[in-house]
């Protein structure tokens, strides 16, 4: 079942991103909003990306969602420190863009030999 349920994890990642990025816009309601919210809410959508970039890079890459998640919610959080005041948060968000940047240094090693 693994194959068949990887394009809907990715969905749910683009949808739960899209909607943290919505209810956490740039204003004094939002950051009240965002400290509401469980730490689990942005870490387990952070934690599903870095599995897909360690387990099946490909289909993370082939995604049309993984792109706008990862630079409208992931990078965004890493330095929102009023909107992700949980260290554990933005340690998450900095964990996925390193094993992106991982993901991409192997690729382009590969090509190049």
């Amino acid at each position: 079942d693994g194959p068949r349920v990887q394009p809907l994890l990715l969905r749910f990642c683009g949808l739960a991103g899209a909607w943290l990025e919505h209810l956490c816009a740039d204003s004094a309601a939002a950051a009240d909003a965002c400290a509401a919210l469980p730490a689990s809410t942005l870490t387990d959508v952070f934690a599903l990306l870095v599995l897909f970039a360690r387990k099946d890079p490909q289909a993370l890459v082939a995604s049309e969602v993984a792109a706008p998640l990862v630079s409208r919610c992931a990078c965004r959080w890493v330095g929102r420190q009023a909107l992700a005041s949980s260290p554990f948060v933005r340690f998450t968000a900095a964990e996925l863009l390193e094993t992106l940047v991982q993901m991409d240094e192997h690729a382009a090693r590969l090509a190049g030999s």
